[in-house]
């Protein structure tokens, strides 16, 4: 394989970022303030089948108010999620994303303190994954060679984060 270095965004708030008002503030920090996250498609899960339109914002937030909304980008390459707090013990929600390596890091760093700032984050962090760690992500996946709990929880493996959730969090 030969994979770029990838760049992974990830951010916890307790604001309840299901609300449509907060569902409104992270699409105006999308379109306006950072266009490069803007999805090409979205949805509440794959396949991601409704085309994102600049003069259609609204149908965006109609996708927002369900358990989790994802969005993808071709080109530059950027997947996203956000996973809303749920449950009687909810705690935080979970905003991801993923980047290729061709978008200005300084922008990234804007876009999570801008986030971060917004949502009133407990914690962000932005881990650049080079490709021989990325390599190793996809490959011992695609090929079944590690258990992906085991593989997830290993922090030597970059996309630890990616099993957070509210349960872990205390």
């Amino acid at each position: 394989m030969s994979t770029s270095v990838q760049i992974a965004i990830n951010l916890l708030t307790t604001v309840d970022l299901n609300s449509i008002d907060n569902g409104r503030v992270f699409v105006d920090l999308i379109t306006s303030e950072f266009p490069l996250l803007c999805p090409d498609k979205f949805g509440n899960g794959e396949p991601l089948k409704t085309r994102y339109s600049s003069s259609d914002k609204e149908a965006i937030l109609e996708a927002w108010q369900f358990r989790a909304f994802h969005w993808k980008r071709a080109r530059p390459f950027v997947e996203g999620g956000v996973t809303f707090a749920d449950g009687p013990h909810r705690q935080h929600s979970w905003l991801h994303i993923t980047l290729g390596s061709t978008v200005d890091i300084s922008e990234v760093v804007r876009f999570v303190q801008t986030a971060s700032t917004a949502f009133s984050a407990d914690f962000a962090t932005i881990h650049m994954m080079g490709s021989e760690e990325v390599d190793e992500i996809l490959g011992d996946l695609k090929y079944g060679s590690k258990d992906p709990k085991l593989f997830f929880n290993n922090p030597r493996n970059g996309l630890h984060l990616n099993v957070v959730t509210s349960h872990d969090i205390r």
